[in-house]
């Protein structure tokens, strides 16, 4: 142990024993200056796809509201900081359908970090925003006539593009 780290405060953190493993790797990027990958939560590929699945529910809740998208956009985690890169993306082409992949190219992220945002837009929405809709559209691609790609594509309409640009301007 070097003298740095004898120097160091430890505390003990009560950790449920199927996650010791996870923690102590984690542990192990931070001290190795690798910290977190961009973007990986830990969410399994059943998690990105039920919060994708969600997104693709017929049911369209309630109507954003100017100052409930403006609390999105003043948000400081990290779900609502990527949320209002993603939303200033597609706010920017409105009616432009966009993958994850043309997503992360746009907002300088990895396609994983936007896949996985899913599944915590869905959780920060379901918390603070009930009966809301996510505040884009998404739509699995081979639905699309001609079908796509077998991918998930996103986008905001001119209406929603418009409410998002107000506003984010006001936030």
């Amino acid at each position: 142990m070097d003298t740095q780290r004898a120097a160091q405060e430890f505390v003990p953190v009560p950790t449920p024993a199927e996650f010791v493993t996870s923690v102590m790797a984690f542990i192990g990027q931070l001290d190795a200056g690798i910290g977190v990958p961009d973007g990986d939560d830990g969410a399994s590929d059943q998690e990105v796809s039920a919060a994708e699945e969600a997104a693709l529910a017929e049911d369209a809740g309630k109507p954003w509201t100017i100052d409930e998208l403006r609390r999105i956009a003043q948000g400081r985690v990290y779900t609502t900081r990527v949320l209002t890169q993603i939303l200033d993306v597609l706010a920017d082409a409105p009616s432009t359908w966009m993958t994850s992949v043309e997503l992360a190219a746009a907002t300088g992220r990895k396609e994983q970090a936007i896949r996985r945002i899913w599944t915590h837009v869905s959780r920060h929405i379901n918390k603070w925003y009930v009966g809301h809709p996510w505040p884009l559209e998404a739509r699995w691609g081979l639905e699309f006539e001609p079908a796509r790609d077998g991918v998930v594509y996103y986008r905001v309409s001119d209406d929603q593009a418009k409410a998002w640009k107000e506003a984010h301007a006001a936030a």
